[in-house]
């Protein structure tokens, strides 16, 4: 792959890779930075097993985030609409 020349360029790059990945599945994001303080990795634990228990792995990804990735006072956050 050639240098990314610009911020442009980069974005680009950015969006390409989110495209691929994870198409048409709903994600969660699970905040893994201070929340992990209040039990965040206990929660994307249990996330992970319900989404497996259902056999929705190839619907639903569980992803770890930052704080600055969703609202914090409505972690975590399915984005996409799961239906159950």
């Amino acid at each position: 792959m050639d240098k990314l020349q610009s911020i442009g360029q980069l974005e680009w790059l950015r969006n390409k890779i989110i495209a691929r990945s994870g198409e048409g599945k709903t994600r969660v994001y699970v905040c893994m930075t201070g929340c992990r303080a209040y039990g965040a990795a206990s929660v994307r634990e249990a996330i992970e097993q319900e989404v497996k228990s259902r056999r929705l792995d190839h619907q639903v990804e569980v992803r770890a985030t930052g704080c600055g990735r969703s609202a914090l006072y409505m972690e975590p956050v399915p984005v996409g609409g799961l239906e159950t």
